[in-house]
Formats: structure tokens, C-alpha cells, sequence
């Protein structure tokens, strides 16, 4: 019984892993100063500064490190 629930433990962790987030960038200048709008497919907004070293600034600046090209507003 043990064996068999370690089984499915590990084969939801591997469907975990293998889960790729998608997200949309968005560049917001508001009185001279600019930031990152990221809203993932879920719909939730997270906000990245401008800063070389943020490293969510770096995965948007370098995208193939992640696997994932971000998806920039026309």
C-alpha cells in the first residue's frame, strides 16, 4: 500500500514539474519612471522593476534561460 501511494506522490510531482507557465509582459512608464507588468494565464499580475539585478527582470530580458519567449503587446 505504501508503494503504491509513492507511486502516485511521485507521478503528480513529475506532472508538477512538467507544468510551463505562459506570460504576457508589459512595459507602464508613469511619471519617469518605468515597470514590468506580468499577468500569467490565470489572470494574476505581478510587478517587476526595472533592475538589472531583479531576476525576474532577467528572465523577461533573457527568456530562452527559461524555456519560454515572452508574449510582448503589439
Amino acid at each position: 500500500m505504501l508503494l503504491i501511494q509513492l507511486l502516485i506522490l511521485q507521478s503528480n510531482m513529475q506532472q508538477v514539474r512538467s507544468y510551463k507557465m505562459e506570460y504576457t509582459y508589459e512595459i507602464i512608464t508613469a511619471k519617469n519612471a518605468s515597470t514590468l507588468k506580468r499577468t500569467d494565464t490565470n489572470g494574476e499580475v505581478t510587478w517587476i522593476p526595472i533592475n538589472e539585478a531583479n531576476s525576474d527582470y532577467q528572465r523577461y530580458l533573457n527568456p530562452e534561460a527559461e524555456q519560454s519567449t515572452p508574449n510582448l503587446p503589439a
